[in-house]
């Protein structure tokens, strides 16, 4: 599966908020789970620990404290669906046969 890069400007919403002591180093505040968030930046970094490179956010409203720059990697969070459109999947234009599409499943 690929990732998208988040996107500087859109919100988002904190699904996993378990953070290492170490986080507060840089900042004073964590994401907290359920709350919505707004990217600041999006960037490619390093998850603290593993060191593997991850798409990374920083979040306009936490900034971080003192040099650095560290921002929170993009797995924790999940795209804000602001608006539910009702589902029109599988409709066709004209008429009202429903033609079933495969789903992916990940």
């Amino acid at each position: 599966m690929i990732a998208i890069p988040p996107v500087v400007g859109h919100k988002v919403v904190c699904l996993f908020d378990d953070f290492a002591a170490a986080v507060y180093q840089s900042f004073a505040e964590v994401p907290k789970a359920g709350q919505v968030y707004t990217v600041s930046e999006s960037l490619v970094g390093q998850e603290y620990g593993s060191g593997r490179p991850v798409h990374c956010v920083r979040l306009a409203e936490l900034p971080c404290r003192g040099p650095g720059g560290a921002g929170f990697c993009y797995w924790r969070f999940r795209p804000l669906e602001e608006e539910k459109r009702p589902r029109r999947e599988g409709r066709e234009a004209h008429g009202n046969e429903v033609a079933r599409r495969p789903r992916a499943i990940f």
